[in-house]
């Protein structure tokens, strides 16, 4: 049984993402290998004393609630919570030109992350996931509400090899299909030229029992000619042998389906979305026009208790600024309960007078349990980036029945003014909304 999960992170591992290159910038082997506190051990892989026979129905939605928890719960979380404190630190340490990009690290604490070691400041930013700032080789721990978490990542460009390990401990899900608790959690990626291969194990309550987990995959090539996979996949959950599948590679090449418009409901569904994004963007440009409206001189230092901005403000004559904030978070409530908007964005005056929808000249939002005051789909986490050339928003959202939607666009402006780009609703690739005027061939 083949379940596609959004274990975004390492899906995009094993389907062969794009690491950055920009040649051996570290020289020879790629660097020294600080000496890192964290230890990987791997869990003991239990004996298989029984057949493999397919999930029940019952067995199926625990697995896809365990996988929703450590995946796009715990895993999203916890490495956005790293690339930002990477991301902090190199903006705190910028690089001078191409050869100073190396970072070396004893320790350094960003919001609810340490890391330790070393990486690189990519040639642009910003860094969203740690596997940004390869070749690196960094320790981390996490404590946060939700739960602790420590691990460690490695990439290194010359040999094209990544090691991805983290430990979760009494992690709490808080988004929808997730288990009660996780106790204890292990996420293991290695994959180099020759090798692939995630272990995942964790114990965990779900509807008040406790259940084990045991999940081992090493795809291995079955047919050189056709290039066909066996996923390799070995799942024991609560000691029985399940025929499941986390990671289902053949879906990690290009759909063949042809772009399509979307549906009637389809539309609805992403325009309420798109309220809810319009409304965040707007609160967060108030949030910070109000910044930069109290800032006494050339350091933007403000808060209102619900929000703060940090940054800095230039003037080219008595009504032209540039704001680049640096920081911004602002929290608040709904009726869906508490949410966030935070990252940092840069800001002028001529575009302050456009109005929304983003009149920023670059943007990072990161969105968390965010919805519209009337007719909005309410956004469980989201991320929208913008610069001047490139735009791109990624967001998960819950419609009113209670069932999970993703909406993903991306939007590359060129000299001319031309634009390109991808739309994909719920895994359906669609005509980018940008393009349904233009021909497709």
């Amino acid at each position: 049984m083949r379940q596609f999960i959004a274990f975004s992170l390492l899906l995009c591992l094993l389907a062969g993402c794009q690491m950055p290159n920009d040649g051996n910038i570290l020289g020879g082997d790629g660097g020294n290998q600080a000496d890192q506190d964290y230890e990987i051990i791997l869990p003991e892989e239990p004996a298989v004393t029984t057949p493999v026979s397919a999930p029940s129905e019952t067995q199926a939605a625990l697995m896809e609630r365990i996988t929703n928890s450590l995946g796009n719960e715990a895993l999203a979380e916890y490495s956005g919570d790293i690339a930002w404190a990477i991301w902090e630190y190199a903006k705190e340490n910028p690089a001078r030109n191409d050869d100073d990009r190396l970072r070396e690290i004893e320790s350094y604490t960003y919001g609810d992350a340490t890391i330790s070691g070393w990486f690189t400041i990519p040639s642009e930013g910003p860094i969203t996931t740690p596997f940004e700032a390869a070749p690196m080789d960094v320790s981390f721990s996490v404590d946060s509400d939700s739960g602790k978490a420590e691990g460690c990542v490695t990439m290194s460009l010359t040999e094209e090899s990544i090691i991805f390990a983290m430990d979760i401990s009494s992690y709490v899900p808080s988004g929808e299909n997730t288990v009660e608790s996780i106790s204890n959690g292990f996420i293991y990626q290695n994959m180099d030229s020759t090798l692939q291969k995630v272990i995942i194990t964790a114990d965990f309550m779900d509807d008040g029992h406790k259940h084990t987990l045991y999940y081992r995959q090493e795809p291995r090539l079955i047919d050189q000619e056709t290039g066909e996979m066996d996923e390799g996949a070995l799942c024991i959950l609560d000691d029985e042998n399940i025929e499941y599948v986390i990671f289902g590679l053949e879906n990690s090449t290009p759909s063949s389906e042809p772009l399509r418009i979307p549906t009637t409901d389809e539309s609805d569904l992403m325009s309420a979305i798109g309220l809810s994004m319009a409304e965040a963007g707007q609160e967060i440009q108030e949030t910070i026009l109000a910044a930069i409206g109290s800032a006494q001189d050339e350091n933007i230092e403000y808060s209102d208790g619900n929000s703060s901005v940090r940054g800095s403000l230039s003037h080219n004559g008595p009504t032209a600024w540039e704001a680049t904030i640096t920081s911004y978070r602002i929290e608040g409530t709904n009726d869906k309960g508490s949410y966030t908007l935070e990252g940092e964005a840069t800001l002028t005056s001529s575009s302050a007078e456009d109005g929304y929808p983003l009149p920023f000249s670059s943007l990072r939002a990161d969105i968390s349990n965010y919805i519209a005051a009337s007719d909005g789909l309410l956004i469980k986490a989201g991320t929208i980036l913008q610069d001047e050339m490139e735009s791109s928003f990624v967001l998960n959202a819950l419609g009113n029945d209670g069932k999970p939607h993703s909406w993903e666009v991306t939007m590359t402006r060129t000299s001319d003014g031309a634009i390109s780009g991808t739309e994909t609703f719920d895994e359906a690739n669609l005509i980018p909304f940008f393009m349904r005027d233009q021909s497709l061939t």
